[in-house]
């Protein structure tokens, strides 16, 4: 059997778990500073998500557990609040100081549009680094991003 892993940071959880909402009829497992969702994909094929939680650093330990090991980890960036997406951006420079797992970022769309805080903080990040929208009403925007996310796999 197949096993990836796939950790998924970010501030709003109701948002960052709706990828996997989208993906899967299961239940998230819920455990003190994460939430666990699998994904069988085929017989031979399981995806694990781990919902990681940036806002409480106790729980950051985790990170180093579980992102070292995974396929790609996956940032969902906020940009409904400019604190927030502050926040965002300075986990995704330390992810990438810290591990070597490929950092995909994605933000929740806003109602289409980009507000203006995003694009001029966001302009020196993409220089480097790929946005990827996400709306979390879609179900092909998940498939999307996590077909993005294993095309990265390196047999």
């Amino acid at each position: 059997m197949n096993v990836l892993e796939i950790p998924v940071i970010g501030s709003r959880k109701s948002a960052k778990e709706q990828i996997f909402t989208l993906l899967s009829q299961q239940n998230l497992r819920k455990f003190e500073g994460l939430d666990v969702g699998c994904l069988d994909l085929s017989n031979n094929f399981t995806i694990y998500f781990y919902f990681l939680h940036q806002e409480d650093e106790n729980y950051y330990y985790l990170w180093d557990l579980i992102i070292p090991y995974s396929l790609a980890c996956l940032v969902v960036c906020d940009v409904s609040n400019i604190d927030i997406f502050e926040k965002n951006l300075e986990i995704i420079k330390n992810l990438e100081k810290k591990f070597t797992a490929p950092l995909y970022i994605s933000y929740l769309s806003v109602s289409g549009e980009q507000p203006d805080f995003f694009k001029e903080k966001a302009q020196e990040f993409k220089e480097k680094r790929e946005f990827i929208e996400f709306n979390p009403q879609d179900k092909k925007s998940a498939k999307d991003l996590l077909l993005r996310v294993l095309n990265s796999r390196k047999d």
